[in-house]
């Protein structure tokens, strides 16, 4: 899976029904992640793998201007159109690898990278670019998922994903699922105060038929595993896993997810 979710194609594929169906569970971890930082208006900001947008739209409303880079074009035409939507005018979305940004060194009062850096093949590298761009001392916020067992909403989506029989789908551990690799790769590049907090957050199922479309529009390793199945195979197993879900779930449970947020500043 892993492989997969570090290639612009596969978010391309999601795009749209990823910022539709994600948008507002995803804001609340923006919120969570920036609440530590005194966000000055004077700032310039870098969203790196900045995806639909939603932290970029969230970091407008405090700061002078946002830019915001994606490799993936079609996450970046998303964006556009959401700025566009809003009538927003100091967020400057580009197409760019999170690996090498074209920036000049030290222009960025803060990065951010939510839910992003952690799917970089080459993480450290992303981590060596974030470094180069920040303004010296200034920080840098980032997030990754934490380990299954302390999410309801992965452990109940990992069942159902083992319905369709492929390793692309039901992955395993996400990168950074360990608070010792996080640490350990921000010491590596030369952060510095680099503070790892739990953040849990979570949400209504409401009717399971509706949850399970949503999971499969917004879910990259789904769409994938869907363009490879024939009707028939696609099918028999999504029958499985939405039996599975109707026999665990209700329309008033409850499920939810847990975050590592991650905070460091360049020397």
């Amino acid at each position: 899976m892993m492989e997969l979710l570090s290639q612009a194609s596969a978010w391309d594929a999601v795009a749209i029904d990823y910022d539709r169906v994600n948008r507002q569970f995803m804001l609340e971890f923006s919120r969570s992640a920036l609440k530590s930082i005194s966000l000055q208006a004077n700032w310039r900001v870098l969203d790196v793998a900045c995806g639909p947008g939603t932290t970029s739209l969230y970091l407008s409303e405090f700061v002078d201007q946002v830019d915001a880079v994606d490799f993936s074009p079609k996450m970046i035409q998303v964006l556009k159109r959401n700025i566009k939507a809003e009538h927003i005018d100091n967020i400057f979305p580009m197409e760019a690898n999170g690996q090498d940004l074209p920036f000049d060194e030290s222009r960025f009062d803060l990065v951010v990278s939510m839910f992003g850096l952690m799917f970089f093949p080459e993480r450290l590298q992303g981590l060596r670019e974030i470094y180069r761009v920040l303004k010296p001392g200034a920080p840098v916020v980032l997030s990754s998922w934490a380990l299954a067992e302390k999410s309801s909403f992965m452990q109940t989506l990992g069942a159902a994903f083992a319905f369709f029989h492929d390793e692309e789908a039901t992955g395993g551990a996400f990168p950074w699922s360990e608070t010792a690799d996080i640490k350990s790769d921000l010491d590596q590049v030369g952060f510095n105060s680099v503070q790892i907090e739990e953040v849990y957050h979570e949400f209504e199922v409401g009717p399971i038929d509706r949850f399970w479309a949503n999971i499969v529009k917004g879910s990259a390793p789904l769409v994938d595993r869907k363009q490879r199945m024939t009707p028939e195979e696609w099918g028999g197993c999504e029958n499985r896993a939405l039996e599975y879900l109707k026999s665990h779930l209700h329309e008033e449970s409850v499920l939810g997810t847990t975050a590592w947020i991650i905070t460091a500043h360049r020397d």
